[in-house]
C-alpha cells in the first residue's frame, strides 16, 4: 500500500514537472553546464601549469649586493635577477610582482662568519599562478644551501654524508599528460552535488509552483497527515 501511494505521488510530480518548462530546463541544463565548466577548469589549470614549467624564470631580488655568490648561483641556473620594488610586500600583495627575494641586512657578515644568514621569500600563497615559479626558486635556494653546507663540513674535516643520515628519493611514475587524472577525483563530489541540486526544481515546484497554480492554499487547508 505504501509503495503504491509513493508511486502515485511520484507519477503526479513527474507529470507536473514535465509540464513546467522552467523546472525541466533547470533539471536538464545544469548537469550539462556543470560538466562543461569542470572541463574548462581542468583545461585551464593544466595549461597554466604546463606554461609555467617551460617559461624562463625571472626573480626580483632586494639587497643583491650582500650575497654575490647566491646571485651568481641563480644566474648560472638560468634565473634572470631583476631589481626589487621599493616595497616588496605591497608589490607582491597587489600582484605587480610574483615573488621577491629579500636579502636582509647583515647577510654578508653572517655568511662570512659561517653563521645562518637570513633570507625572506615574499610570496602570495593565494595566487595559484605563481606556485611553480616559487617552488623552482625555493628549490634553487635549497640547492645553494646544500652546496655551501657540504663545503663547510669539508673545511672542518667532516664528511658531508655524516650530516645526511637518510637518502630520500621521490619516484614519480605519473606522466604530465595525466594531470587530468588529478581532477577526476573531483567527479564523485561533483556528482553528489549534482544529485542534490537536481532536486531543487522539485522543491521549487512544491512551493512556488503550487502557489502559482492556486493549489497551495487548498492543500494547506486540508487536514492531510504528514
Amino acid at each position: 500500500m505504501i509503495v503504491r501511494n509513493v508511486w502515485i505521488v511520484f507519477l503526479k510530480e513527474s507529470i507536473d514537472n514535465l509540464r513546467d518548462r522552467r523546472s525541466l530546463l533547470l533539471a536538464l541544463i545544469y548537469p550539462i553546464v556543470g560538466v562543461l565548466l569542470l572541463g574548462l577548469l581542468v583545461s585551464f589549470v593544466g595549461g597554466m601549469f604546463r606554461g609555467q614549467s617551460v617559461q624562463s624564470l625571472s626573480l626580483a631580488v632586494a639587497g643583491a649586493g650582500q650575497a654575490p655568490g647566491l646571485i651568481k648561483h641563480l644566474w648560472d641556473r638560468g634565473v634572470t635577477v631583476l631589481p626589487a620594488p621599493a616595497n616588496p610586500r605591497r608589490a607582491v600583495r597587489s600582484g605587480r610582482s610574483d615573488a621577491v627575494l629579500v636579502i636582509l641586512n647583515g647577510h654578508g657578515d653572517d655568511f662570512a662568519a659561517q653563521r645562518p644568514a637570513a633570507l625572506d621569500m615574499v610570496v602570495n600563497a593565494t595566487r595559484l599562478t605563481t606556485a611553480i615559479k616559487v617552488s623552482r626558486v625555493v628549490g634553487l635556494l635549497r640547492e645553494y644551501n646544500r652546496e655551501f653546507g657540504r663545503m663547510r663540513l669539508r673545511q672542518h674535516g667532516v664528511a658531508p654524508k655524516v650530516a645526511s643520515p637518510l637518502n630520500i628519493r621521490s619516484v614519480n611514475v605519473g606522466r604530465s599528460r595525466n594531470l587530468a587524472g588529478f581532477f577526476l577525483n573531483m567527479l564523485p563530489p561533483f556528482i553528489i552535488f549534482t544529485v542534490f541540486v537536481g532536486g531543487v526544481y522539485l522543491a521549487i515546484d512544491t512551493t512556488s509552483g503550487e502557489r502559482e497554480r492556486g493549489s497551495l492554499e487548498p492543500l494547506l487547508a486540508n487536514p492531510v497527515a504528514r
